[in-house]
């Protein structure tokens, strides 16, 4: 794709599976905090006003922090923030500038 091209897009979505490891602390007073590590295939894709619609499969590499608050019966909530890198990206692809990045995000999670 040419990096002077403009092409007006439509649609894009980004859906990814993702495995690995993580760690969570729980501090005194109920808080905590903990981190991810994860790695998975990442199917992406737009559609583009001007172009046939752009379907790609990449790997992508991801890891996030987690802070927050220890609710009563073991829930948890807080706040989360993440990057994600893609491998594996075609040339030809004019979406790839769209596959990963920054994510924030709220979690809740119960034991």
């Amino acid at each position: 794709a040419g990096r002077n091209l403009y092409l007006p897009v439509s649609s894009y979505y980004e859906h990814t599976a993702q495995v690995g490891f993580g760690y969570r602390n729980h501090l005194p007073g109920k808080a905590h905090w903990g981190f991810q590590v994860t790695g998975g295939p990442t199917f992406y894709g737009a559609h583009f006003t001007t172009q046939p619609p752009d379907r790609r499969t990449a790997g992508t590499v991801q890891g996030r922090l987690q802070i927050g608050y220890q609710l009563p019966r073991d829930v948890g909530v807080g706040l989360a923030v993440g990057y994600a890198e893609p491998f594996g990206l075609k040339n030809r692809s004019f979406a790839r500038d769209f596959v990963g990045g920054v994510n924030l995000g709220f979690f809740a999670d119960w034991r």
